[in-house]
């Protein structure tokens, strides 16, 4: 009996146990995030938020080289183009004076093409002996032909200031000054002509600046005028005119205009102190109504560079 009991007990307890203790298997945490494997982690999409306003995003190199470079103005005091003429090549470059020299003729005056090659043909041509070994350019359009040269106490130390005027028939050649003559040699200029880099007909011209870029002054300067009473100035009149008497880039930085008609070339600014308003140099140019040429006592100044790019 006692062991019925026993035995009874036993299967009791065991009936007990097994619905009171727990799973051996643990569930999940209802909290805890799922395990992500690397492989998941590489394929999930990555979201990029917009950068703050003032914060600049990285470009691709091949979409930046693409982008189009916006060049700013260079400074004031630099010109845009190199001068391509370094420094004078002719024999020498002498001051005209009034005492009359029998061994020069004046050929050919105020030639718009006038040129070292013209020149040279033509002192050859009037000279069948050759007795004219030499060609002189004076004034930028004048043609000399010498069977000697001047004599030296005329000649300059500094023939890139006194023989800066262009020739009008070739833009990076020497035709002498106002007060002075370039010469050369009439056989070298004639042998030369096919090997000459700067064939007939080059031509240089200014760069127009912009219409922010006026600096107005008072006229207080005694400066020379290029060009008076010019029913056509503008600024491509005007900077013209300075290219044309200045060949290598030694004599003027500027050009500047009074009065709505008269041009002047600089090589400095005036002084701070002569500085004024910009609505002081409100006169229109006669030859583009959209330039500013100064006023009545005024000046408007400009900077001078030049390109062999034609202005449109």
């Amino acid at each position: 009996m006692f062991r019925t009991v026993l035995v009874l007990f036993c299967m009791s307890a065991a009936i007990y146990g097994a619905l009171s203790c727990p799973s051996s298997k643990k569930k999940p945490e209802p909290d805890a995030a799922p395990a992500v494997t690397p492989a998941q982690s590489a394929a999930a999409p990555v979201v990029k938020k917009d950068p703050p306003k003032d914060e600049s995003t990285s470009e691709n190199p091949a979409q930046s080289a693409a982008a189009p470079v916006i060049q700013k103005d260079l400074p004031k005091n630099e010109s845009t183009s190199e001068n391509p003429v370094q420094s004078f090549n002719g024999i020498g470059c002498y001051l005209i004076t009034n005492k009359v020299n029998n061994e020069v003729k004046l050929e050919l005056k105020q030639n718009i093409k006038m040129s070292h090659r013209v020149c040279a043909l033509e002192c050859a041509r009037k000279s069948p002996l050759k007795r004219y070994k030499y060609f002189g350019l004076a004034n930028g359009d004048n043609c000399l032909c010498a069977s000697k040269l001047p004599r030296n106490s005329s000649i300059v130390d500094n023939p890139e200031v006194h023989c800066s005027y262009r020739c009008p028939g070739n833009h990076l050649q020497s035709c002498g000054g106002e007060n002075a003559a370039a010469y050369f040699s009439v056989s070298a200029t004639l042998s030369s002509m096919r090997k000459d880099k700067f064939e007939q007909g080059v031509k240089v011209y200014p760069v127009i600046p912009a219409s922010d870029s006026l600096k107005c002054y008072e006229n207080r300067r005694e400066l020379t005028k290029v060009l008076q009473s010019d029913d056509e100035m503008s600024h491509l009149v005007c900077a013209s005119e300075c290219v044309r008497r200045d060949l290598y880039g030694k004599k003027f930085k500027y050009f500047a205009i009074t009065d709505s008609d008269t041009c002047f070339c600089a090589s400095t600014l005036p002084t701070l102190t002569e500085k004024t308003k910009n609505s002081f140099c409100s006169y229109r140019c006669p030859g583009n109504h959209n330039q500013s040429c100064g006023g009545g006592s005024t000046l408007a100044y400009f900077n001078l560079s030049t390109t062999t790019v034609p202005p449109k």
